[in-house]
C-alpha cells in the first residue's frame, strides 16, 4: 500500500500539468514544438560535440542543413505541386460537367434526392432559399465575422510562432544537457534510480516511435505518389504528400488518400475501375506498412491495441484538436510504459 501512496503526489502533479496544458494549449504550442525538436535533434548535437565540434557550432550546422533541405523541397516539390494544381484548376469545367451529367442524376435516381439539373436551376434554387432566410441571418453573420477575426488572430500568432520556434529550439538545444541535469536533480534520491529507469524506457519508446513514424510516412508518400501517377490520377504528388503526412495519425492517411484519390479518379476517367485501382493501391500500401515497413522501422516498442489507438485518437482530437490526434498515440504509449512500471512497483 505504501508503494501506491507514494505515487499519489506524482499523479496529482501530472493531472495539474495536463489541466494547464489544456487551457494554455494554443499559447504553449510553439514552445512544445521547440521542445520536441530539441529532444529529437539533441543526439545529433551530442554526436558532433563528441567529435570536438563546439555545441553552438553544431546547432548552427544542423540549422544550416535544415535550411538546405527546405530549399531543396521548395525548388523541387513546390513547382510540382503548383503544376498539378494548375492542371486541376484547368479541368474544373470538365469536373463540373461530370458532376452534373453523371453524379447528380445518379443521386436523384437512386436516392430520390431532388437536385438541380442545370446551373441556372441551381442559381434559382439558391435565390429562393435566400429569400426564405430568417432574421437570424444577421446574428449568424455577426458570429461568422467574429470567427473570421479570431482566425485572423490565430494566423498572426502562427506567423509569430514561425519565428519563435527556431529561436526557442536553438536555446533549448544549447542548454539541453543542463536542463536535463537540473530536472533529474529535482527528483528525490529515494526515487532517483526508479525514475531514471522509467525515463530511459519512456525515451526509448517515444524516440523510436517519432523517428520511426516519420520514416514510415516518408516511405508511404513515395509509394502513394508513384502508384497514383501510374494509375493516372490528377495530383498524384499532392495526394501522396497529404496521405503520407496524415499517416502520422493512424488510419487518417488511408481515409484521406482513398477519399480524395477515389473522387479524382472518377472525375478523370468516369468509370468504376480507376477508383477501384486506387483502393487496391492503398490496400497494398497499408498491408506493406502493417506487415513489413512499421515492424522493421518502428518495431514493437509501442505495442498498442488498434482499439486503444482509436480511443486515444478520439480523446486527443476532442481535447486538443488536430495536434491532440497527432500526439495521441505517442502519449498513450508513454502512459502505457508508466502504467507498466507502476504495476511492477505496486506488485512488490
Amino acid at each position: 500500500m505504501k508503494t501506491g501512496k507514494r505515487y499519489i503526489p506524482i499523479s496529482i502533479f501530472g493531472l495539474l500539468i495536463l489541466i494547464i496544458l489544456y487551457f494554455l494549449s494554443k499559447v504553449i504550442l510553439p514552445f512544445f514544438i521547440s521542445a520536441l525538436l530539441a529532444y529529437l535533434l539533441n543526439p545529433v548535437v551530442d554526436l558532433l560535440e563528441k567529435k570536438r565540434v563546439p555545441r553552438v557550432v553544431s546547432i548552427l550546422l544542423i540549422f544550416l542543413g535544415a535550411i538546405i533541405l527546405l530549399t531543396i523541397f521548395i525548388l523541387v516539390i513546390i513547382p510540382t505541386v503548383k503544376y498539378e494544381l494548375e492542371i486541376v484548376i484547368n479541368n474544373i469545367p470538365r469536373y463540373i460537367e461530370v458532376i452534373q451529367n453523371k453524379i447528380l442524376p445518379y443521386l436523384a435516381e437512386t436516392f430520390k434526392i431532388p437536385v438541380p439539373k442545370t446551373s441556372e436551376d441551381l442559381r434559382q434554387e439558391l435565390i429562393t432559399k435566400a429569400k426564405g432566410l430568417s432574421p437570424d441571418l444577421i446574428q449568424w453573420f455577426s458570429k461568422y465575422i467574429l470567427n473570421a477575426l479570431s482566425s485572423a488572430l490565430s494566423f498572426i500568432l502562427g506567423i509569430l510562432s514561425f519565428f519563435i520556434i527556431p529561436v526557442a529550439t536553438f536555446y533549448l538545444l544549447k542548454d539541453y544537457n543542463k536542463i536535463k541535469e537540473m530536472a533529474v536533480g529535482l527528483i528525490p534520491k529515494t526515487y532517483k534510480k526508479r525514475a531514471t529507469t522509467l525515463l530511459a524506457d519512456v525515451n526509448s519508446v517515444l524516440k523510436g516511435f517519432i523517428i520511426g513514424q516519420l520514416s514510415v510516412s516518408l516511405i508511404l508518400t513515395v509509394i502513394y505518389s508513384t502508384g497514383l501517377w501510374i494509375i493516372g490520377v490528377d495530383m498524384p504528388v499532392v495526394i501522396g504528400i497529404l496521405s503520407g503526412l496524415a499517416n502520422m495519425v493512424p488510419y487518417l492517411g488511408l481515409i484521406i488518400g482513398i477519399t480524395i484519390a477515389g473522387i479524382m479518379a472518377f472525375l478523370e476517367f468516369q468509370d468504376i475501375y480507376h477508383p477501384l485501382y486506387v483502393i487496391i493501391l492503398f490496400a497494398i500500401a497499408q498491408g506493406l506498412e502493417g506487415m513489413l515497413i512499421s515492424p522493421r522501422i518502428v518495431g514493437e516498442r509501442v505495442g498498442l491495441h488498434p482499439v486503444a489507438i482509436l480511443i486515444a485518437i478520439f480523446i486527443g482530437g476532442n481535447l486538443f484538436g488536430f495536434f491532440g490526434m497527432l500526439l495521441a498515440v505517442p502519449v498513450t504509449a508513454v502512459l502505457k510504459v508508466i502504467a507498466k512500471n507502476f504495476i511492477k512497483e505496486y506488485g512488490k
